[in-house]
């Protein structure tokens, strides 16, 4: 109960404190500004050459290199736009595919659960007691239905803060996660704050099963959405490992790759350890944003965890 209470009052906090967004440039603006297409060539020429345009045009009409640029400009914009709706297209079809493979593999699970408390019990996993694969009443007790997390991350790398809220629920052999991020950052030069949300829905199996006590490694698939100056959708594969090597010990790894239409692929990597008391459990770790030449982020993670 008392750690209820103590939930309850991290989430008005981060609630209660959540800034408004602000115009201005800062490591936010650059992260999000990496998946961005830039301008068009033709609409921003056009707006400031069309009061020089019927004066120049003459003088330069005769000229071959004056026709041969324009064709150039043409083709250019024309490749850009192509580029852009191909990757889109490609990257709706690797969701499409990247789907698959976890519903495929819980179809080939036998009956099993997973507890909600974690050390409460001989097993991690709860296996049916006779052959006909069913669960008792008393087996779909200690069963874990879902999840509920909230959690803070500190960039080092730039004044960057963040706070995250995650939904997990674990229908038959599936796994469906949401989560919500907000990023924000103080910006010194007009004193006002400039934010960045993450929204992220994902579907996903248990790999191992009940195949290996005491560890579950999760696949899963789906998108993520950059929500700032504007709506960017991705396409998202990932791998979530937790570990329980003895009590109260928890492990947790997980990477998941983000692939945008435009601009370089986002890793969120994060590699923590905590303690899983009953149906709770506390993680400190560290997180890697990493974006190649792009900006990213890096810095510690603290969240807490709860199984109903």
């Amino acid at each position: 109960m008392r750690t209820a209470g103590v939930a309850a009052l991290c989430i008005g906090l981060l609630v209660a404190t959540s800034p408004s967004r602000a115009a201005a440039q800062g490591a936010l603006d650059r992260f999000e500004g990496a998946h961005q297409p830039p301008p068009s060539s033709d609409s921003s020429s056009s707006s400031s050459s069309s009061s020089s345009s019927s004066s120049s045009s003459d003088s330069f009409s005769s000229d071959p290199s004056y026709d041969a640029y324009n064709a150039s400009s043409t083709s250019t914009a024309t490749t850009t736009s192509g580029d852009t709706t191909t990757s889109a297209s490609a990257a709706v079809e690797l969701l499409v595919f990247c789907l698959i493979p976890p519903i495929t593999v819980a179809c080939f699970m036998p009956s099993y659960r997973v507890a909600t408390k974690p050390y409460d019990g001989k097993r991690l996993y709860i296996r049916p007691a006779d052959e006909k694969e069913v669960l008792s009443r008393k087996e779909l007790e200690r069963a874990r239905i879902g999840e509920a997390s909230i959690g803070v991350f500190r960039a080092l790398n730039e004044s960057v803060l963040g706070h995250q809220m995650d939904v997990d629920f674990f229908p038959w052999h599936l796994r469906l996660h949401g989560r919500w991020e907000r990023l924000y950052e103080r910006v010194e030069t007009e004193n006002l704050y400039d934010s960045l949300n993450l929204f992220g829905f994902h579907i996903g199996t248990n790999l191992l099963g009940p195949f290996v006590d005491r560890t579950e490694v999760y696949l899963l698939a789906g998108a993520t959405i950059l929500y700032g100056e504007a709506v960017t959708p991705a396409f998202d594969l990932g791998v979530e490992l937790r570990a329980y090597p003895r009590s109260p010990i928890a492990i947790n790894a997980s990477a998941f790759v983000s692939v945008f239409g435009y601009g370089p692929p986002l890793l969120d990597a994060r590699l923590g350890a905590g303690i899983a008391r009953g149906a709770f459990e506390v993680r400190l770790g560290a997180r890697w944003l990493y974006q190649g030449q792009a900006q990213g982020f890096w810095g510690p993670t603290a969240n807490v965890l709860a199984r109903f």
